[in-house]
């Protein structure tokens, strides 16, 4: 619409002040606005990503504490399980030693953390119907490789039991069962989608006192106490038949509880999480304090989720 003002041809100021109304924003002004919007959505990626973090960290606290009720619960079912085996009294071998390496036989057998636990032929104690079931299933794979084998295990073992009228497994999202290795065997996800890690003995996730040193040791495990003389005696040596007992009581055998854990955030367990199935077994395979399983060996443990500590600290 035409202006008819008297004074819009005279006036220059009033026509300059028009075209800045309508000029929009310069390029200056453009540049602080792209910069703040900058700035809002990077802080709104990190509270996204923290958010996540933290949600796939409660489902990592979730996992290991339902895997721990199922896992402590088959471990104290084998722990009083009548032993399948014929005790000899006139053999080489003590009654109370027999039937502690047959003990500690069985807790191997029915609760692999490796794939020897699973195929090499046992001493004391005959394959189990569930070993079968363990063999069959492993034996149906490509190829099991030991990168993952605890996970592998637990996958195993939690795979044969029952959780009140279903399955162990059925607990676990679709997502959270998964082959990352892909050997053929299914391992049990973490909520970052990493295989969670298992043994059934870590003796190295507690510390000892140093003989003749008194520096203080970093202690990782809240529920695996060290003292055997007092409140922590080995639950599978109810006889006390350990050949270390009443010798040197630093290497006295103590409770051990397995180790369930998650990786956390940065996917580095930062443990040493057991020796190679190369090993030689001829001795040693049913002797829980044999090897350091579990022990810290960097700082990338220390955003590690396991049941050591929230079996405590709910």
């Amino acid at each position: 619409m035409p202006n008819y003002s008297p004074n819009y041809k005279q006036d220059p100021t009033l026509r300059t002040s028009a075209l800045r109304q309508v000029g929009g924003f310069t390029l200056i002004e453009l540049l602080v606005v792209m910069a703040i919007i900058s700035l809002l959505a990077a802080a709104l990626l990190v509270a996204l990503t923290e958010l996540q973090a933290s949600s796939k960290k409660g489902r990592c606290q979730q996992q290991i504490k339902k895997i721990d009720q199922l896992i402590i619960r088959r471990w104290d079912e084998i722990l009083h399980k009548p032993l399948p085996i014929q005790l000899s009294p006139s053999g080489p071998i003590p009654i109370p030693q027999q039937i502690l390496r047959a003990r500690r036989e069985l807790l191997r057998l029915e609760m692999p953390e490796r794939i020897t636990d699973i195929f090499d032929a046992p001493i004391y104690c005959p394959v189990s119907a569930t070993t079968k079931a363990f063999r069959r299933k492993a034996n149906s794979s490509a190829g099991w490789t030991e990168k993952n084998q605890g996970a592998e295990c637990l996958y195993l073992i939690l795979s044969v039991m029952q959780d009140r009228d279903s399955s162990a497994l059925d607990f676990f999202f679709p997502g959270e069962i998964g082959d990352t290795d892909k050997d053929g065997m299914l391992e049990i996800l973490d909520g970052f989608g990493q295989p969670i890690g298992f043994l059934r003995w870590a003796p190295g996730f507690s510390y000892r006192p140093l003989i003749h040193n008194e520096r203080d040791q970093s202690r990782y495990s809240d529920i695996q106490d060290i003292n055997a003389d007092g409140d922590s005696p080995d639950a599978t040596d109810m006889g006390a038949a350990d050949s270390r007992l009443g010798g040197n009581t630093a290497d006295d055998p103590f409770n051990l509880f397995p180790l369930i854990v998650s990786a956390g955030r940065d996917g580095e367990f930062g443990l040493e999480l057991g020796i190679t199935s190369s090993f030689s077994y001829s001795q040693h395979f049913n002797d829980p304090f044999y090897s350091t399983h579990g022990t810290p060996i960097d700082d990338t443990i220390l955003d590690n989720i396991s049941n050591h500590q929230i079996e405590v600290n709910p």
